[in-house]
């Protein structure tokens, strides 16, 4: 499943749309370079690049059973979802 078009439709629909992207360094099934790769790729202004946030956890696939990256993660989302001015 490939949903990069509709988030690509998503990010210009509403340029205030931030995007967070959590990446397991050890994630079989969604390999974080491939994250990359795909967002590198999105069909969206440059201005609006700078909307995805990117981070990296010492797990795989679900960063959360992994107690270190889960309460790591937890900080970023706090961060993420909190409005700083």
């Amino acid at each position: 499943m490939n949903v990069a078009d509709k988030l690509a439709e998503a990010i210009r629909a509403n340029p205030h749309l931030r995007v967070y992207v959590g990446c397991g360094y050890y994630d079989g099934a969604t390999p974080y370079f491939s994250s990359q790769h795909t967002v590198a790729h999105l069909a969206v202004p440059e201005q609006l690049r700078d909307h995805i946030q990117f981070a990296y956890y010492p797990a795989g696939h679900m960063m959360y059973v992994h107690e270190p990256s889960r309460i790591e993660q937890s900080g970023h989302l706090a961060s993420f979802v909190t409005p700083t001015g």
